[in-house]
This record gives structure tokens, C-alpha cells and sequence, in this order.
């Protein structure tokens, strides 16, 4: 799947950096800090979830939206209510993803008012 998604997001230009853990995209953040992150909520080691938790414990503000094949009771609303953009179920329909994707950047790079 991630391959697919790498090619998907490509195809549109943007560039992809893929991870395969929540733990080597952390290790990374310091030289290659991304406009926006899609995260699984099931990764291997650290959970989405978790990745998104020390993003915010870190106040490493970007638009994270997550896919996932997991519908946990109260999941969804934990991730949105940390400041995930979206929450798109598995299997992610592509023209949601890349509408929430183009939603998630256009709100990162919004000047911020006082």
C-alpha cells in the first residue's frame, strides 16, 4: 500500500519521503521536517497515534492525516481533536485523500491572525 500511495502522490507533484516506522520518521524530522505527514494508525513500533502525540509534545505543528483500517471507538476523535486534518478509512479512496491532503496544506500555509 505504500508504494501505491508514493506513486499516487507523485503522480499529483508532490514529493514523498517514505518511512518505514513512526520511530525512523522522528529520527528524521530534524533534517527533513515535511509539509504535511500520512500516517497509518497501525505502523509497526509507535502507533500513529503515539507519532502524532510527540509531534504535538514536541510543538512540531503540521497537518497529519491519517488512514487507517482500525475504527476503535473514540480513535477518530482523538486524533482530530490533537489536530489530525482528516481521518480517512481504509480501503482510502484516492480523490478524498488528495482532496484532504490539498485541504490539510492550504491550512498549514495560511497566514496566522491574531
Amino acid at each position: 500500500m505504500r508504494k501505491a500511495l508514493e506513486r499516487l502522490l507523485r503522480s499529483v507533484g508532490l514529493m514523498v519521503v517514505p518511512y518505514s516506522s513512526g520511530e525512523e520518521f522522528l529520527r528524521a524530522i530534524p533534517e527533513h521536517a515535511p509539509d504535511f505527514l500520512l500516517l497509518d494508525v497501525q505502523l509497526p513500533g509507535l502507533s500513529g497515534l503515539e507519532v502524532q502525540a510527540q509531534l504535538n509534545h514536541a510543538r512540531l505543528a503540521m497537518p497529519v492525516v491519517f488512514i487507517t483500517a482500525t475504527e476503535v471507538a473514540g480513535l477518530r476523535e482523538q486524533a482530530l481533536s490533537s489536530g489530525a486534518a482528516a481521518w480517512l478509512p481504509k480501503p482510502v479512496d484516492q480523490k478524498l485523500l488528495l482532496e484532504a491532503i490539498h485541504v490539510a496544506l492550504a491550512a498549514a500555509h495560511r497566514p496566522k491572525t491574531s
